[in-house]
């Protein structure tokens, strides 16, 4: 399949040097599909993408070439779509990598047909796509009711960018954690492979006590990890134990500065948690039982001090 090969580098040379944001394909944050179309009204429609009037495209790029198309990533020229404030111009460019086909022809366009039925027969909520398969133009209408739910592009606050196979993270002033317009608020839930870890909760929640807004941290798969809580919030953290699986996280964006303090690590991943916590705070904290870090994270406080920490270990 390299018959798109020279129009994918054309592709890629075009949008080169443009600063997208970038974040991983996952499929468990996708839209719901509703498994069949869903008609938009104009009057129910906060906007059109590709409008007519506006400039519009939509195609699909084959490739077996794996230094073409390297891993599963979106990239996103432009406003997400609850920044967007009227009809405007729109592009769908998918750069689809393949396995090797048979040189038969008969297969060849069978698979090809099937990708294309394919993409004619997603229906995100809220999302209503008319496509001109001879013009390549697609329109897209989006529903006030899919933005109310807060349908976005992207909905993480901190951008990430991969670069081959390192993921960069650019320095930020602060990081806002996105809301629904309907007045519910964010929510990470654990969930077997290839769902989020259990073991990374601990860590969005400390991370969450610095950014600008309010998230749920739903702890499903295991007991009596969310305990630690209580010295975060001896720190000044703003955590509403909800139960022991639950804890709602109210961040102010660092204007309430956690406050130093002496910890006890009781496992590996309470320990990471308040590793951070002490990073953020002001002053210096004392972290005992240490043993429990190391095991799950070699060499943490010469890594950490490598990027700009300042933590040393001290015996007794």
């Amino acid at each position: 399949m390299e018959l798109y090969n020279s129009l994918i580098k054309d592709t890629k040379a075009f949008f080169d040097g443009k600063n997208p944001q970038r974040w991983s394909y996952n499929e468990r944050d996708c839209w719901t599909d509703l498994g069949s179309r869903e008609l938009v009204l104009q009057k129910d429609a906060a906007y059109e993408l590709g409008a007519m009037g506006k400039g519009s495209a939509n195609y699909v790029l084959f490739t077996s070439n794996a230094e073409l198309v390297e891993h599963d990533e979106v990239e996103l020229y432009g406003p997400d779509l609850k920044d967007i404030k009227g009809d405007c111009d729109f592009a769908r460019i998918v750069l689809l990598r393949v396995g090797m086909l048979d040189e038969d022809d008969e297969i060849v366009y069978r698979t090809l047909k099937d990708i294309e039925f394919a993409k004619y027969h997603v229906y995100p909520e809220g999302y209503m796509v008319r496509m001109s398969p001879e013009s390549y133009r697609e329109q897209v209408r989006v529903s006030k009711t899919a933005l109310r739910k807060g349908v976005s592009f992207k909905r993480i606050g901190i951008e990430l960018q991969v670069k081959g196979d390192d993921i960069v993270i650019p320095q930020h002033d602060g990081y806002e954690i996105d809301t629904f317009m309907d007045g519910s608020i964010m929510t990470f839930a654990d969930a077997p492979w290839p769902g989020l870890s259990p073991d990374l909760l601990s860590v969005f929640l400390v991370v969450a006590t610095q950014a600008r807004g309010s998230v749920l941290i739903h702890q499903k798969m295991f007991e009596s990890r969310l305990f630690f809580v209580d010295k975060l919030i001896d720190m000044g953290a703003q955590i509403i134990l909800c139960d022991p699986h639950r804890a709602a996280v109210i961040g102010s964006g660092r204007l309430n500065s956690l406050r130093a303090t002496n910890m006890v690590s009781p496992d590996i991943r309470a320990g990471i948690a308040m590793l951070i916590a002490a990073m953020s705070a002001r002053g210096t904290s004392h972290i005992h039982n240490i043993d429990q870090i190391d095991r799950g994270y070699e060499n943490i406080d010469k890594r950490l001090n490598a990027i700009g920490a300042n933590i040393m270990r001290v015996s007794n």
